[in-house]
């Protein structure tokens, strides 16, 4: 092509790059060059030279640290950061021409570290000094390759490129296109330039709750100005000059809109799927595995290599079998999940294997197991970690984890992904953008949208190197950073309103996300300020963006949203002062109702039953559970450390048994101390444990229960004892010794029902005479033996499932022992009479909940305390006990009738 006709436009970045094409394209302007100074420099150089990848240079600062003298920086060059801030000081050095070979031990040590970067880089890439050497060179041939050179929308250059500038205004026409825009003063005279008029747009300002709820307006304000003035979204933009503040926000709001958004400096590589597979792997080999970390990792199959990405498929079935998988740590999860796995040779169990296997390599050398990681350690831990991640990731997550690992160290592996961003498609740059201030003010469009006009963001703070800082540097400062930050800012704040056409909106938040309030920025006027609209989170939106957005500011919308129409009659009914279907009414004999109850019913089923006819439906009928969202490791919860004490103290009693029938008995403190060992060990690996100093305390008070229960009165001498004995099972462990067909069946005595269920303790005598049942509480003592409104029925089934199991003949009495204390709680004589109200009851439920009557039942005495609904407590009124149960009272009473009523109100 005639370099009369060719033309080359150098622009600031890759997204004004894009926009120029663009519009070049649109313009049919043949023979037309987009670069960035970078490339235009490079390209001048020829034998396909380069400017350093910052991302290369990132790995090779990393790698020559070991063996590179930085004087008194060698005591900080191995902490996580280093690598980063030692590439932003070299970049700094280069393309402002700071002299690195003055004689400051600093500046001496950066300038080893440059000479060791240098030499380890491949030969291609040059700083810009040896790139501007090599293009000067080459000169000659700048009319051919460029032809007219026009540069646009920059209000200045790095100091390194004048010289060149000045030198290239001698062969060709280089025209410095200024617009409205700051002109530098370093501009030759000998280049053309362009000036123009500034704009007049139209200002508002608003000012808004949070940076959140800024964000939520920007996105109404662009599809307003899409759909109501019918402006195009490539004329659309929404900038602030801490784009890092509003990601989040916007990627979730793009979701949330449906509103293509546009973000012209990339998208954080962790909010692609393949960010998220790396990250996850990575929170996994650095912290250990866990069923979070597993059920996090298996969303993302598609990036797992082949070998393993059949795990999660497993991984679920054995975590349906693994008890209190949630607080379960490393080492223990491990363990389980081997032995449950081990039984199998499937492809997907050996995928989890092989899984496991890399976890646990990784995890041996992470900062977690070893906190005083020496360089060496690093080394190792980076080349274990390459291997994993050959092992385990495929395709774009494996090519990213490779690239994370070149730009630091593994430990640093989580602040360096969240580093990387992605480009969008070039195609996108016509849609609504969000962008850095710098790059609007370099790319105009015609309505604009400016967030964050705050204190502390418009302009924001300088910032000195932080290397090439301290005494004797005082003036490096402004020779590595000629034009500051926040001058910058205020630059490009004056740009964007000089080159904007039609409007531009200033918009301020209030406070931060904290409640903290944010002061304004002194760029916004005072006749700007005093103008300003306030807008209010929780106020009728002018235009919607989103679904939510619509139905809020169209109410006759959402009374005909069929999901709406529901929650409101659901709410009218909670107020109405009779029983509906939103109580629990459903039709009699329901084939749910008929299908639960022809279960074997357990004392816990029956307690709901009896007290919560409601909880039992969704419990047991409609397979409704509580979120796990324990997640304490310094304590066991209540049900936990039930378990303990029952699993604990059968071991104990299993210990005592084989050594009364030994030739040689041990003493029984022995014993126990023996059994509570066994039963600790046995519980810590298998199940999550508290830190090693309280685990030792709970092993000091299970010893003490242990005593409590079995070195007093509790135990008959002579007879034998069993622990768990369960009754009505399905199935039964042919190894075990039990004193009853636990397969067979029992029917509680007066109803209907088969039973199920297992006894704490049984104990029996020489004689075969009398039987003593326990069950275990490790609560507060109670004060009544009876059943307590259905609270404590345990007793009963266990005594119904003795005597039908044992036969008549024995004489058998049920307590309740409360292991804290030692204290007995007996079931009164005569026990018959206990067993036939529990029936009574019983009966009156089944025939309630058979009529339809599935009602909330019994209200709490304290206002904290839900009981048996326990985690399904979101799906009560919020008023349940001071509010709703008044109002329901009188009908609910009249349903269930007066007899399931008073039974509630026994032994209260």
């Amino acid at each position: 092509m005639n370099s009369r006709t060719k033309k080359t436009l150098v622009v600031l970045d890759r997204h004004a790059a894009v926009a120029q094409r663009l519009a070049s394209a649109h313009e049919r302007a043949h023979g037309t060059q987009v670069m960035t100074m970078n490339d235009f420099v490079a390209r001048l150089a020829g034998g396909f030279v380069t400017t350093i990848d910052t991302t290369l240079l990132r790995k090779t600062v990393h790698e020559v640290l070991s063996e590179t003298h930085l004087g008194d920086l060698d005591t900080i060059k191995d902490l996580p950061g280093f690598v980063h801030a030692a590439t932003h000081t070299l970049h700094k050095a280069w393309y402002s021409g700071f002299d690195l070979q003055q004689n400051h031990p600093r500046v001496q040590a950066v300038a080893r570290l440059e000479r060791a970067v240098l030499e380890k880089l491949p030969a291609s890439m040059l700083r810009p000094s040896a790139l501007i050497k090599a293009a000067s060179t080459r000169i000659k041939h700048a009319p051919a390759i460029f032809g007219s050179v026009r540069i646009l929308g920059m209000t200045e250059l790095h100091p390194c490129w004048w010289p060149l500038i000045e030198l290239l205004c001698k062969h060709v026409s280089v025209t410095w296109v200024a617009g409205p825009r700051h002109i530098p003063a370093r501009l030759p005279k000998i280049c053309n330039l362009e000036s123009g008029p500034e704009e007049s747009p139209e200002f508002t300002a608003v000012s808004a709750s949070t940076p959140y709820h800024e964000a939520i307006e920007a996105i109404r304000w662009a599809r307003q100005m899409v759909v109501q003035k019918n402006v195009k979204p490539g004329d659309i933009a929404i900038a602030s000059t801490d784009t890092t503040a509003y990601d989040d926000y916007f990627i979730a709001l793009r979701e949330e809109s449906d509103l293509p958004l546009y973000f012209a400096h990339g998208v954080c590589v962790i909010n692609s799927p393949q960010g998220q597979a790396t990250a996850a792997l990575a929170d996994m080999l650095l912290r250990g595995i866990s069923a979070d970390r597993l059920n996090r990792l298996s969303a993302h199959k598609r990036f797992l290599a082949d070998d393993v990405k059949g795990f999660g498929k497993t991984w679920r079935e054995l975590s349906r079998k693994i008890d209190d998988v949630h607080t379960l740590s490393h080492e223990q999860l491990g363990v389980r999940v081997e032995a449950l796995a081990a039984a199998d040779v499937a492809n997907e169990q050996h995928a989890l294997s092989r899984l496991l296997s890399e976890v646990t390599d990784s995890y041996s050398v992470s900062p977690e197991r070893n906190p005083t990681m020496s360089l060496a350690d690093h080394v190792t831990m980076k080349r274990i970690w390459l291997r994993a991640g050959e092992n385990l990731l495929k395709d774009a997550a494996l090519t990213l984890w490779k690239r994370a690992l070149q730009s630091a160290s593994a430990a640093s592996f989580e602040q360096t992904i969240v580093g990387i961003s992605l480009q969008e498609p070039p195609e996108c740059c016509e849609r609504v953008a969000w962008m850095p201030a710098k790059s609007l003010a370099t790319s105009p469009r015609r309505y604009v949208r400016l967030l964050g006009l705050n204190s502390r963001h418009w302009p924001r703070e300088n910032t000195d190197d932080r290397l090439l800082t301290g005494p004797g540097l005082e003036d490096a400062a402004k020779a590595l950073d000629p034009l500051p930050v926040a001058d910058a800012d205020r630059r490009d704040f004056t740009t964007i309103c000089k080159t904007t056409t039609d409007s531009v909106t200033c918009s301020f938040a209030r406070q931060d996300g904290d409640g903290k309030v944010l002061g304004k920025s002194h760029l916004l006027s005072t006749d700007l300020l005093e103008q300003t609209t306030h807008l209010f989170r929780n106020a009728k939106p002018l235009h919607a963006m989103s679904e939510a957005d619509r139905l809020q500011a169209q109410p006759e919308d959402l009374n005909e949203d069929p999901s709406a129409i529901r929650a409101l009659e659901c709410w009218h009914n909670w107020r109405a002062g009779h029983v509906t279907q939103h109580d629990g009414l459903i039709r009699a004999n329901h084939p749910l109702i008929n299908h639960i109850l022809s279960k074997p019913a357990s004392a816990t089923s029956l307690t709901r039953m009896l007290r919560a006819p409601l909880g039992y439906v969704w419990y047991y009928g409609l397979g409704w559970r509580g979120a796990d969202i324990d997640t304490d490791t310094l304590t066991l919860n209540p049900k936990l450390f039930g378990k303990l004490v029952h699993s604990v103290l059968q071991i104990v009693l299993q210990k005592l048994n084989a050594n009364r029938e030994a030739p040689n008995q041990k003493p029984s403190e022995e014993c126990i101390r023996e059994g509570v060992q066994s039963g600790m060990d046995a519980w810590e690996t298998l199940h999550g444990t508290p830190p090693n100093l309280l685990w030792g305390h709970m092993r000091e008070h299970m010893m003490t229960i242990a005593k409590r229960v079995f070195l007093s009165q509790n135990r008959i001498e002579n007879g034998v004892s069993y622990a768990e004995i369960p009754f009505g099972s399905q199935s039964a462990d042919v190894e075990d010794d039990f004193p009853w067909d636990v397969t067979a069946s029992v029917i509680l005595k007066g109803t209907d029902l088969q039973v199920t269920g297992s006894i704490d303790r049984l104990d029996i005598d020489l004689d075969n005479e009398r039987a003593y049942l326990f069950d275990y509480k490790t609560g507060k003592p109670q004060k009544e033996a009876g059943l307590n409104g259905g609270r404590e029925v345990q007793r009963c089934i266990y005594l119904v499932a003795a005597q039908a199991l044992l036969g008549q003949n024995i004489e058998t009495t049920a307590r309740l022992l409360f292991v804290n204390t030692g204290d007995q709680l007996e079931l009164p004589e005569p026990q018959g009479s206990f067993i036939d109200e529990l029936a009574s009851g019983i009966n009156e439920a089944v025939s309630r909940l058979k009529n339809g009557n599935a009602l909330f039942g019994a209200t709490p005495e304290n206002q904290g305390d839900w009981g048996i609904y326990g985690g399904l407590r979101l799906a009560l009124p919020a008023d349940l006990r001071r509010g709703y149960t008044s109002r329901k009272e009188v009908d609910v009473k009249t349903r269930l009738g007066h007899d399931l009523w008073s039974f509630w109100k026994t032994d209260t």
